[in-house]
């Protein structure tokens, strides 16, 4: 993808007090890391299946590919499980159910440790992610802080081992704003742009939400590229047709995810109390993130009272934060207009919202703040943009 980043600037040498806090954050967030190993052994162990989507839909769909050419067409069979599509989603995209089914063909059985495992290794990529992008675009303490805010999330520690395709999600939406930052921060580099743009696409291939975030994801590449959003979309291209396929030719068309008429859809979002319930919902969703103490809108505050914000880098931030916001907002009006109970789906459909978002919003807020460090040096905008990258 080219060269590195230019050199962080950070204080020379590190004294005696800095160097026992790194050390301090290095130590907590081993021991968080250790208790979400034991988080997802606990769960696991009485939910070898994943919890209810796992093994309604993700798991299943992928014995059926696994299969190969005699089964993998029940995947996306409108009759799986009798006809509920609710409760199987066979339009939903497949990268999650394929990874997992090429692991079991690969392995010639379907035991469950394969699943157990492909939950846990997307989990932990998405808090190391999250680490990494921030690690390259700043200093190693906002890493770590970063990574040990998300880790201390209840939510996440909670939906660690449920299997679900959210986390993954979330993995794909981190690296593609962590890749539009690394571009930013080199000038509109075509290799991170090309990165960002496969991830984003990736996401699309792994849930509905991923579809729209492509969307959110190129403007927020037009906003910090410019012309050269253009690298953006030449990486997503493969993956994108890929799902554009995917839907027109083998998903089967859902017809009950959404009010049947105009009209009825009007009367929804005209309904007062509809706004109520989802909104309220959504705000204790917020709150639900974690224990009080352990909050993410606490650990953040607490650092951005430390550290302050930077000055530069706004825009950068801003940006970022454009995309997973606008996917919170979509799926806050597709929830307003389902034809299903709107209690039970928030209760269902709300918190996993969050838990998709959460890493790039922590990413994008954490790039706002001031380097313990000492002050980001300027990122460049023109020079290496213009230069052949290898």
């Amino acid at each position: 993808c080219g060269r590195a980043l230019p050199p962080r600037n950070e204080t020379a040498p590190r004294d005696a007090a800095s160097s026992a806090w790194m050390w301090l954050l290095r130590a907590a967030l081993a021991l968080a890391v250790l208790f979400l190993v034991l988080n997802i052994a606990e769960a696991t162990e009485t939910q070898r299946h994943g919890d209810w989507d796992a093994w309604s839909i993700w798991n299943l769909r992928a014995k059926f590919l696994s299969g190969g050419a005699e089964t993998w067409r029940r995947a996306v069979s409108p009759d799986l499980a009798g006809r509920l599509l609710g409760a199987s989603h066979p339009d939903y995209p497949l990268l999650t159910s394929a990874f997992l089914a090429r692991c079991w063909q690969l392995e010639g059985a379907t035991p469950a440790e394969a699943g157990i495992a492909l939950g846990a290794l997307f989990s932990f990529a998405a808090l190391s992610v999250l680490g990494g992008a921030l690690a390259l675009l700043t200093t190693e303490a906002l890493a770590l802080a970063g990574m040990l805010i998300l880790a201390a999330s209840e939510l996440y520690a909670s939906q660690a081992g449920s299997q679900y395709a959210d986390l993954p999600i979330a993995l794909y939406i981190t690296a593609t704003l962590g890749a539009l930052a690394a571009a930013r921060a080199r000038g509109g580099h075509r290799g991170f742009l090309t990165l960002a743009g496969l991830m984003a696409a990736a996401a699309a291939w792994t849930k509905n939400e991923g579809i729209v975030f492509v969307l959110l994801a190129a403007l927020a590449a037009i906003w910090l590229a410019g012309a050269r959003a253009a690298w953006f979309a030449a990486g997503a291209a493969p993956l994108a047709l890929l799902v554009a396929a995917f839907k027109a030719f083998l998903a089967p068309a859902v017809t009950n995810n959404f009010p049947a008429t105009g009209a009825e859809a009007l009367a929804k979002l005209a309904d007062a109390g509809r706004w109520g319930q989802a909104a309220g919902s959504f705000g204790r969703n917020l709150l639900e993130l974690s224990h009080p103490w352990a909050h993410p809108l606490l650990l953040f505050g607490l650092l951005a009272v430390t550290l302050g914000f930077a000055r530069s880098g706004r825009r950068t931030a801003a940006a970022l934060a454009l995309a997973p916001l606008g996917l919170l907002a979509a799926g806050f009006f597709v929830l307003l207009l389902t034809p299903a109970d709107l209690s039970w789906h928030l209760s269902t459909a709300g918190n996993r919202l969050w838990l998709q978002v959460l890493p790039a919003l922590l990413l994008a807020a954490m790039l706002s703040l001031n380097s313990p460090a000492g002050p980001a040096p300027a990122p460049p905008r023109t020079a290496s943009g213009k230069k052949r990258g290898r």
